[in-house]
């Protein structure tokens, strides 16, 4: 019996509007709490985080909302949402911004589709950093490659 070889291909199929990259690094931020936590995070390509990227580094107070999020009422400032869908159903570990309140929110847990809500990024570890109780103080800061 004759046995054919064929060459293994793998595809990879990333789309550009899942990740941001600049180039062909994604731009990816830390976010440090004042006791010295650290967890990082990769942004998604949309304008409205590519703007909070410029605006880093920036220190938020992060509060309970919902048993599902940490957020910060007010970022300093807009984010240009104008492209974005009008909202989303956010998962554990996503980052977002919620348009009607200017807010910048971390979710620990998963919640239902809200309108104004833009996903941002996605932490990469650590996520239990932000479901403790109480208000937390975060450093976001720029990775560089």
């Amino acid at each position: 019996m004759r046995k054919l070889m064929q060459p293994l291909s793998l595809i990879v199929l990333l789309s550009s509007s899942d990740l941001f990259a600049e180039g062909d690094v994604m731009l990816k931020i830390q976010l440090e709490t004042s006791s010295g936590e650290i967890a990082t995070a990769t942004l998604i390509d949309n304008q409205p985080a590519k703007d909070l990227y410029n605006s880093l580094p920036l220190t938020l107070t992060l509060s309970d909302f919902a048993d599902t999020e940490k957020q910060a009422r007010g970022l300093p400032n807009s984010l240009n949402t104008k492209e974005s869908p009008k909202g989303y159903q956010p998962k554990s570990g996503d980052i977002a911004h919620y348009k009607p309140w200017n807010n910048f929110i971390i979710f620990y847990g998963d919640d239902n589709f809200a309108n104004g809500l833009v996903l941002l990024g996605h932490l990469d570890n650590n996520i239990a950093i932000f479901s403790q109780k109480g208000d937390i103080i975060v450093t976001m800061s720029k990775i560089t490659p």
